[in-house]
């Protein structure tokens, strides 16, 4: 049974997305690339009200939940740049591409302010394969905030909870198919186990593996694109 079904898929979604536009400048190859200094804003402490006046970027997601047992309404925001930035993602050549911010905002005397801004996590719109403008999944639940993605034969949704002004890595839950078989995998960071399934889709038998791990929770400031961080040889965040 092959333990490396979902990564490979996900990952080669991803690398299919952005690699598309590679034939197009092999005439150019051998010539140094210059990649411009991605200019970000520093949303740092600024209101949602400060954010939504901003006219260089687009809310695309906007969820609304207590996120820090506090009893106050805090908000999570996707935004997407309207004008092209140039990045390189993924070890792959640098392109023009909308950016994308995952920003959390907590309610302070009355306010709700941004604690947590990263503008490297959530994937562009092209990264999604066969979905063009692929967006992600927003939910707050149980005080923790749930990042999702919905392929076409895989998902991946991240759980994070609140600690210290930052948020932390709780939980990390993936599901593929391919060539008939199937692979589910969760990651507990309070546990510090990895739990995978494997099976056909046809038939009854699953095959479980359980595994203990030693990385620590990684703060969502800190995370880079998605499935770029190895706690294991087979498992990837």
């Amino acid at each position: 049974m092959n333990k490396k079904i979902f990564y490979l898929a996900i990952v080669g979604v991803i690398f299919t997305s952005c690699g598309e536009k590679k034939d197009s400048k092999k005439s150019n190859e051998n010539k140094e690339v210059v990649v411009e200094k991605s200019v970000y804003p520093n949303w740092k402490n600024q209101t949602l009200e400060e954010i939504k006046k901003n006219k260089d970027w687009d809310i695309l997601k906007e969820v609304k939940g207590d996120l820090n047992k506090d009893e106050k309404e805090d908000v999570v925001l996707v935004l997407e740049s309207k004008d092209s930035i140039l990045e390189k993602r993924y070890n792959q050549d640098p392109r023009k591409i909308q950016g994308r911010i995952l920003a959390v905002l907590l309610n302070k005397d009355g306010e709700q302010k941004v604690v947590v801004q990263n503008n490297e996590f959530l994937l562009r719109g092209d990264e999604g394969g066969m979905f063009i403008g692929i967006e992600p999944e927003l939910k707050i639940a149980n005080n923790n905030l749930h990042v999702a993605y919905e392929f076409t034969r895989s998902s991946i949704e991240y759980e994070f909870k609140h600690k210290n002004e930052d948020f932390e890595i709780l939980y990390f839950r993936s599901s593929g198919m391919s060539g008939g078989e199937y692979e589910t995998t969760e990651v507990d960071f309070d546990n510090q186990n990895i739990v995978t399934k494997t099976g056909e889709i046809e038939e009854d038998q699953i095959e479980t593996e359980k595994i203990g791990f030693k990385e620590k929770p990684k703060k969502l400031s800190d995370f880079k694109v998605m499935l770029d961080w190895g706690i294991s040889e087979k498992v990837y965040l």
